[in-house]
């Protein structure tokens, strides 16, 4: 039953005028409603925190760099050198040897109304040297632009970095 035809249950017949203008709001509301919802896609940015003083943890012992991950059909060699060397340069002095750091970035391309967008994501596990899991940071958003760009993936890389608490 589409949702013209539920219109009608909830309003009587007696005035045709009034059913069809109150249709014809029901319908721009779905159209406006449906049309937020496929428009609207921000960036994702979720956090996860083993104790309240990780952060603090992540200032005083540093972070370390061990493992990049690039997952991308073309190009992901020259990614992984620009994201090892980005990294360097934002982490400056709060490079260390106390936190180990992997990372994975990703993008998949695909295509919206008439245009190719790509889906990128950059997630950083901060841990210990026993390999126990302090913070979790994943960003997600959907972009024109392409991990191949530096100056983009200086950008993820730097929002990632902050959502670490540096």
């Amino acid at each position: 039953m589409s949702y013209m035809n539920l219109s009608c249950l909830f309003l009587k017949r007696r005035n045709n005028k009034k059913l069809m203008h109150c249709r014809y709001l029901l319908s721009a509301f779905l159209c406006v409603f449906t049309a937020g919802c496929v428009f609207l896609s921000g960036p994702i940015k979720t956090s996860y925190e083993r104790d309240e003083g990780t952060e603090k943890l992540i200032q005083e012992k540093g972070l370390s760099i061990e493992n990049i991950t690039v997952k991308k059909s073309f190009d992901s060699e020259a990614v992984k050198e620009n994201a090892f060397y980005a990294f360097n340069v934002l982490l400056g002095p709060y490079t260390g040897k106390g936190l180990k750091t992997d990372v994975v970035l990703k993008e998949d391309s695909f295509i919206k109304g008439f245009d190719q967008l790509n889906t990128v994501s950059l997630e950083i596990k901060v841990k210990d040297r026993n390999n126990r899991i302090f913070k979790i940071v994943l960003i997600t958003e959907e972009s024109e632009n392409t991990l191949s760009s530096y100056s983009y993936l200086y950008r993820i890389i730097e929002k990632g970095i902050k959502e670490t608490g540096l």
